[in-house]
This record gives C-alpha cells, structure tokens and sequence, in this order.
C-alpha cells in the first residue's frame, strides 16, 4: 500500500492541477512496481501474473482511449498499468470499475452545481488511485 501511495498522491496531485500526468513520474511507478513485485516473488509464475494484471490494466484503458478517441489520457492507461501490477488482477477489475463510479458520481454533482459543463476534463487518475486504495481496505476484509 505504501508504494500505491507514493506514487499515488503526486500523480494525482499533476493531474487534478495540470489536467495531465507527467510521463517520468508515471513510469516511474510503473517501473518501481515491477521492481516490488520481482523482489518480492522469486517464483517466476507468480511474478508474471502480476506483470499481466498490469498488460491487462493499460490495454483496457487503452481500448477506452481508442473508442472515445482520445477521450480518456494515456497517462491514465499507464496508472491503469502501475495498478495492475500492485494489486493484481482479481482487484484491478473492482478497482477500475469503483473508480469509474466514483468519477461518474463527482461528474454529475458538478455538473448539477454547474461547476462544470459537458466539456470540462475530468482529471481520471485521483479516481483510479482511490479506486485503488479503497479496493485494497475492502479486500483486506
């Protein structure tokens, strides 16, 4: 949880103030997850597991960007990545959908308070990490 954490609340932090992730600090996560994930499994299958829960996160937010043309960041496929292989995929699934949830329903309470229209960007990574982070408590129960 710690390492979800590090990463997690400045790239959130980018993304809610620029509206965009920074790439060396996405794959810096990205990389320090591989990193955790290989120290901690010296058996091989275990370890492969987690870096396809990873494949898994960025190519289904990948395949988000490709049918909304462009309507979800790559920067937000990479996270989708970092958090694959952190929580592996039976809580990456929960993970991303509590995330979409979560940016539905703080979309459409701005929408109603009129703070944002229709074509305001929403910043999807603090969604993605406490989608994350929430998954991980439940789970831990």
């Amino acid at each position: 949880m710690l390492i979800l954490i590090l990463f997690g609340l400045p790239i959130s932090y980018f993304d809610l103030r620029q509206k965009r992730l920074p790439l060396p600090l996405t794959l810096s996560a990205l990389s320090a997850s591989i990193i955790y994930r290989f120290v901690q499994y010296s058996d091989f299958r275990e370890f492969a597991l987690y870096i396809m829960a990873g494949a898994a996160g960025f190519l289904f937010v990948f395949a988000i960007r490709i049918i909304t043309k462009g309507g979800i960041g790559l920067g937000d496929a990479l996270v989708s990545a970092f958090l694959g292989i952190i929580l592996g995929l039976k809580s990456l699934l929960p993970a991303i959908l509590l995330a979409a949830v979560l940016a539905l329903v703080i979309s459409l309470l701005l929408l109603g308070l009129k703070k944002i229209d229709r074509a305001t960007p929403i910043p999807f990574a603090p969604f993605l990490y406490t989608g994350g982070v929430l998954t991980l408590i439940i789970m831990a129960f």
